[in-house]
Formats: structure tokens, sequence, C-alpha cells
């Protein structure tokens, strides 16, 4: 039998009682469209030929088969499109200092952005330092970047 969706499991060969696991999984929607997430939790009865024990009961959403015949829980994602175009959202600036500093005291800035509309394929945080006198006679001693797609 050919899957019909794609498959997530988490396998333990010796479930005890009171004993509890936890699974997560990362989707991704490649369309627009309702996405269907469907869950379940089957045991097999220790000792018996082909005895398993399922349960939906944790959501309120509801319940379907699966390509196998067992029931699971069934709940819809609306995904929609993606805004077009890019839409830049300076998060947050932090670590500005908001009384004096003496000089040689370094200080940290941290800017966070986000892009809330379609991909970008050249994305920027800028940021720059100057006296008010004009001058820019400071030294900036390293950048830092962090965050992923």
């Amino acid at each position: 039998m050919t899957a019909a969706d794609h498959l997530v499991e988490a396998a333990e060969t010796d479930w005890t009682l009171n004993e509890s696991h936890t699974m997560s999984f990362a989707v991704t929607p490649t369309k627009v469209g309702t996405l269907w997430v469907r869950v379940r939790t089957t045991m097999h009865r220790e000792g018996a030929a082909c005895v398993y024990e399922n349960d939906v009961s944790a959501t309120s959403c509801g319940t379907t088969a699966d390509q196998q015949g067992w029931t699971v829980v069934q709940c819809p994602v609306t995904v929609i499109p993606v805004p077009d175009p890019p839409d830049p959202d300076l998060v947050s600036v932090s670590g500005v200092p908001t009384s004096p500093v003496t000089v040689n005291t370094p200080f940290t800035v941290t800017v966070t952005a986000k892009n809330l509309g379609a991909r970008s394929d050249n994305g920027a945080i800028n940021a720059s330092v100057r006296y008010s006198d004009g001058t820019d006679d400071v030294t900036v001693v390293r950048r830092r970047s962090h965050g992923g797609p």
C-alpha cells in the first residue's frame, strides 16, 4: 500500500503504566488550501496476537478514518497565500542606553526584524552610529546575527 499522507511516528517498545511520551513535528505548508493534521495513539496489547487499543479523545477536532482504517483526530489548518510584496517589520531595538555612558565603555544594541510578507532574496537589518557633531569616531566590535528562515 502506498502512503497517501506524510507520516510521522514515535514508537516505544516497552510502554509501561502511566508512562507518558510527547512528539513534536514541524510542518511547512507548500500551497493554499485546507491542510488536515491527523493524529492518534495506538498500543498493542502485550501477549495478544493482533489486539490493539486506539484513542483519539484529547482534542475538540473531529474524527475520521485514516488510510488504514484507524479512527484519527482530524484538525483543519487553513493555509492562506503569503502577502506580496515582502513586508519588513522592525520588531524591537534594545540595549541603547537611556543614561549617560563613559568613554571606552561598550554597550550592545540588539535589533530584531521579521518578514511578514512574501519571500525576500535580499533582506537586511541596517544600523549606523554617529556623534551629534557629525563624526563617526566609534568602534563597532562585532556583528552577531541569529535566526533563520
